[in-house]
């Protein structure tokens, strides 16, 4: 249970395996990553933006690669369009927000270095679309009404919702 001014505001149930002592990780920016968790691995390149290399957990990718190919058979095609960030690229990522926008809002943008649960290997950004006559044809709101009702089947949860920066500490991220 997630507190804030004694309300509840969120609710988290954990089942546990006779035999596993894991438990689950909350990351975000006030629980410090530490280091990334097992290894890393290269996503297909048809899952990712041209000529570019995204890198996730083993497991993390097998289980978006997996998700993608069911969306594809819903006529949904997705991208990873960031895995994997080491500390000196969230800190080039801060400095380009800084100059656009300022430091203020760069860090509503965000994590601190450190922080982002893209160090973990554990999170990535998606986007895609729609297949249209065998074309994809980018549409943000499809594709984030399909991962909304269908992450958690592939181990994912949303993070960043509107409404809870508070929370959070980060402005809503449909991505």
């Amino acid at each position: 249970v997630i507190e804030e001014n004694n309300e509840i505001i969120s609710r988290f149930h954990c089942n546990v395996t006779k035999g596993k002592s894991r438990l689950p990780i909350l990351l975000n920016r006030f629980n410090k990553v530490p280091e990334p968790f097992g290894k890393l691995v290269l996503l297909p390149q048809h899952l990712v933006p041209e000529n570019s290399e995204i890198f996730l957990e083993q497991h993390t990718a097998a289980a978006f690669t997996a998700m993608a190919e069911q969306a594809k058979k819903e006529d949904i095609w997705l991208i990873a369009n960031f895995g994997y960030r080491s500390l000196e690229q969230q800190e080039q990522i801060i400095e380009h927000f800084t100059n656009l926008e300022g430091r203020e809002k760069a860090m509503q943008r965000c994590a601190p270095v450190g922080f982002s649960d893209h160090h973990s290997g554990l999170s990535l950004d998606v986007g895609g679309g729609i297949y249209e006559e065998s074309k994809q044809v980018p549409s943000p709101k499809s594709v984030w009404d399909w991962i909304a009702a269908s992450c958690h089947k592939y181990g994912f949860a949303l993070k960043n919702l509107p409404g809870k920066q508070q929370v959070t500490g980060t402005i809503y991220e449909p991505w």
